[in-house]
């Protein structure tokens, strides 16, 4: 698409419609033009009832003018197969440059699309899933502009990369994700995993780690290392956080805030926390199908100050304002305990949240901790989190804490958006940790599907069951806590005949955890239920994965190449194919792991040419002259050439008579005869069939020996004499087999049709 805008605008053309070749336009006053703005003009097809099947819905036929186009610096170069490049160039035009989708009236804006195959060539790719998911990162620097002619999601110069191999972690990386690191080639960054580990490396190499919260902070990294603008890169995570929260205000949350409000605390930090629960809650869809937000503050004592259903009668953003501080010790157990009240029992479907704000100075560690593992242990599966305070004890908020990646500092106002953002990401992206089974509520459709994915718990268990009670699409993997399109061992999808039935994944035993995701692409919500149990299976355990080697995935059972990468013939390995700008001629072939022209070694090479040996696909007609008389000669590959014949050869070579019934064939040999010689010529063999005097001459004896052929091999020295094979019928086939071993001269043979009148007496014939 971009070379062909850049090739129309040297040509001076303003105006540029990118255009499927399957829409036809139905009225003549669809008038195709140019605007300041770009249009979408594949709005109103026949194949959804000239309906929007969704407002985001993109592509088909685009219309930019010059100025428009190069603004959102064209449509990206990274996505090869089918799938995600309409949604990537959507949200170029949309979040990037701030576009609206505009849309000519439907009265003329209609389109039959034209019904076809999908291609083979071009299958859908998973890998583009995870490209568009980051699409905000290289939108900037992959289109018309591009900043290095290595196209990646995370752009660093060749320097940079060759220094990553000096990075200690490499060996991590190299055995994490199954490629050798200091083998791997700068031009290979244009995969999205190895354009993602490459700038982990180099961030290791600057010691940045750990990352700051702060996008600004991030971006400022990121534009030490590109030396380029970074504005997309902000812009496209805040796009990709408000996905997320929109994602959350589809998902049915239960948060309860246990909330610290002894004397340790002091009245700067307790506002503190109270500006932050005001954030929070002015920021969630407050309802009875998505977030109900519950806080309990505690100091000796503790009490529910606002309930889960509270918001029906009251304002909670002013509830939080009038909040008191009470002071006093630090029960932080007892209110635990006491937030396991909160949940009730009318949402069971909802993922339920605990949110403990402490300065981690609590009464006793141990009645913490027990009381916070009451909280893990819970059958209904909650989420504990904890954030700090004041230099609060990061040894107690860990012991409150799921994990410790579920911990999170509160010093200022500064820490709202990205504790929030992170909270709601490891709700919403992140694992629901079930060790027990139950509902849990999948959000709908909200420009990306809902999704929920579970860790599901199988210390003392080996199976479990599930079941989607709408269309759903459920991804499992046994190692990957992200299972989705992109990553997964096993898929089930659940459509409205097979909702509300149970599968069963027989796992075996020995694993603590395994991860299984949901995704809804309806816009209604769907419930996600689950069974963890030990024994009963009525199934097989889930085979193992295909293990594929490095650059490939599991495709139906068997391993393909990524995109970009071609399966080296004698390695067996997926190598990067360097022959896209290749061109070679004259029969030669390119090598993708160097990109140099070669002729494969059963090819004959000769005078510039590469030249393949080719079985003929169909019989040769053989028509007599007036005397009933014809003649041929056939030989071995490249014999004519004085080169020996190629390896891994089987042709069958046949031969037709027309309008000579009753004719029939002498087969002679002549030159020098060279055919690998072996044991009944089971490694290379010339076959001649339906001999009668087949036995004068055959080397054949095994019972595979096909009745009535002549078969030979070595030198032939049977055939030598002047023998001539008599073949009866108005049909002559000639076989020749090579094996990969050894390779000789070949043979050369004559054979003559003779007319009836000869073959009576020859054939014996009454």
């Amino acid at each position: 698409m971009n070379v062909g805008f850049d090739i129309a605008k040297k040509d001076g053309f303003q105006c540029f419609f990118f255009h499927d070749v399957d829409l036809v336009p139905e009225n003549d006053k669809n008038i195709y033009e140019c605007l300041d703005v770009p249009r979408h003009y594949a709005a109103h097809c026949d194949k959804w009832n000239y309906t929007l099947p969704w407002f985001t819905l993109y592509g088909g036929i685009t219309a930019y003018s010059l100025e428009a186009y190069e603004n959102i610096n064209g449509l990206s170069n990274e996505y090869w197969g089918w799938g995600g490049e309409d949604d990537d160039q959507m949200y170029r035009t949309t979040t990037g440059c701030g576009y609206q989708i505009l849309r000519p009236p439907e009265e003329f804006n209609r389109y039959k699309m034209i019904k076809h195959e999908h291609e083979k060539s071009n299958a859908k790719n998973p890998l583009n899933l995870e490209l568009l998911w980051s699409w905000a990162w290289h939108w900037a620097i992959d289109g018309i502009v591009q900043h290095h002619h290595v196209q990646q999601i995370w752009s660093i110069d060749e320097a940079q990369f060759n220094t990553t191999k000096t990075v200690a972690l490499k060996s991590s990386v190299s055995g994490k994700f199954n490629v050798d690191w200091d083998k791997l080639e700068y031009d290979e960054l244009t995969i999205p995993t190895y354009s993602m580990l490459a700038l982990f490396l180099y961030l290791e190499h600057l010691n940045e780690f750990p990352i700051p919260y702060s996008i600004d902070a991030q971006a400022a990294i990121y534009e030490s290392i590109t030396h380029h603008n970074v504005d997309g890169f902000k812009d496209g995570v805040d796009e990709l956080d408000q996905i997320t929260q929109d994602q959350c205000r589809t998902n049915a949350l239960d948060i309860v805030f246990v909330v610290d409000e002894s004397g340790s605390i002091g009245t700067p930090n307790f506002q503190l926390i109270k500006d932050f629960l005001e954030h929070f809650a002015s920021d969630s869809t407050i309802a009875a199908d998505a977030t109900r937000i519950a806080i309990r503050p505690f100091s000796t004592s503790n009490y529910l100050y606002f309930s889960l259903n509270d918001f029906k009668t009251k304002n909670i953003i002013n509830e939080i304002k009038n909040m008191p501080y009470n002071s006093g010790n630090t029960n932080t157990a007892d209110a635990l305990d006491a937030a396991l009240t909160d949940y009730g029992t009318d949402r069971p479907e909802s993922v339920k949240v605990m949110v403990t704000i402490t300065d981690g100075a609590s009464n006793s560690f141990l009645s913490t901790s027990a009381a916070a593992d009451r909280v893990k242990n819970d059958l209904r599966n909650i989420q504990s989190f904890a954030i700090g305070v004041s230099g609060a004890n990061m040894a107690e908020l860990e012991a409150i804490a799921i994990t410790d990646k579920h911990v999170f500092m509160l010093n200022g106002w500064a820490d709202f958006e990205p504790i929030k953002s992170n909270l709601l990401q490891k709700v919403c992206e992140g694992n629901i940790e079930n060790n027990n089974g139950g509902d849990t509520q999948v959000g709908g459709n909200a420009g990306t599907p809902g999704k929920i994915i579970l860790k599901i718990g199988m210390t003392g268990k080996d199976n479990f069951d599930f079941m989607g009670s709408a269309p759903l699409t459920f991804f499992y993997h046994r190692s990957n806590p992200q299972p989705g399109p992109a990553v997964y061992e096993h898929s089930v999808n659940v459509t409205s005949a097979s909702a509300n039935i149970w599968h069963n994944y027989n796992v075996g035993p020995g694993y603590t955890f395994v991860y299984l995701s949901a995704y809804n692409y309806n816009p209604s919500n769907a419930l996600v239920s689950l069974r963890i149990n030990s024994g009963g299976s009525s199934g097989p355990i889930v085979p193992d994965p295909v293990l594929c080697p490095p650059n490939s995935h599991c495709v139906g059972g068997t391993c393909e190449c990524f995109p970009q990468y071609s399966l080296d013939a004698n390695t067996g390995d997926c190598v990067f194919d360097r022959c896209a700008n290749v061109d070679c001629f004259n029969g030669y072939q390119c090598a993708p792991a160097t990109g140099s022209c070669f002729c494969p070694a059963d090819h004959l090479e000769l005078d510039g040419n590469c030249y393949e040996a080719v079985c003929p696909d169909s019989a040769v007609q053989v028509h007599e002259n007036v005397f009933g008389y014809a003649m041929g000669e056939l030989s071995s590959p490249w014999r004519e050439h004085g080169m020996l014949y190629p390896n891994n050869f089987d042709c069958t070579y046949e031969f037709e008579t027309v309008r000579a019934n009753g004719s029939c064939y002498e087969v002679l040999l002549e030159d020098y005869f060279g055919v690998e010689a072996s044991a009944n010529c089971q490694s290379d063999r010339l076959e001649i069939h339906d001999v009668m005097n087949a036995d004068q001459v055959n080397m054949d004896h095994s019972t595979s020996r096909p009745a009535g052929a002549a078969i030979m091999c070595g030198d032939a020295c049977v055939a030598e004499g002047g023998w001539v094979g008599k073949v009866c019928g108005d049909k002559l086939k000639i076989r020749f087999k090579s094996d990969h071993i050894v390779e000789d001269i070949g043979w050369r043979l004559k054979w003559v049709l003779r007319p009836k009148e000869e073959c009576d007496c020859l054939c014996n014939r009454p």
